[in-house]
């Protein structure tokens, strides 16, 4: 969101029940390179505290960091709870086969 320069009411309350339609989804919105006037906004809204400092982000690279360690650590997370895995590829098998 870095190019852009504000963000109006209506924008905010769309963008807001947006990540609340979201998170009931089971999806994650981040906010990624908020410009520093959106970023006021954003946390005079709660949605900054909603969010927390995890999935507000500087820039691109840090996003992209963050989300690979995630996906690093979920691999990581879901071999060690599965019984008789022996790599992250045996992992999601065995997950795909349980559901």
């Amino acid at each position: 969101m870095s190019r852009v320069p504000d963000i109006e009411y209506s924008a905010l309350q769309a963008l807001m029940e947006g990540e609340a339609r979201a998170t009931e989804r089971g999806a994650v919105l981040w906010l990624v390179g908020l410009n520093p006037g959106v970023l006021e906004v954003v946390r005079n809204s709660g949605l900054a505290e909603r969010l927390g400092r995890e999935r507000m982000l500087f820039n691109a690279r840090a996003a992209i960091e963050r989300y690979q360690a995630l996906q690093r650590n979920c691999g990581r997370h879901v071999q060690s709870r599965l019984d008789g895995s022996s790599s992250a590829a045996d992992a999601t098998s065995t997950l795909r086969r349980r559901r």
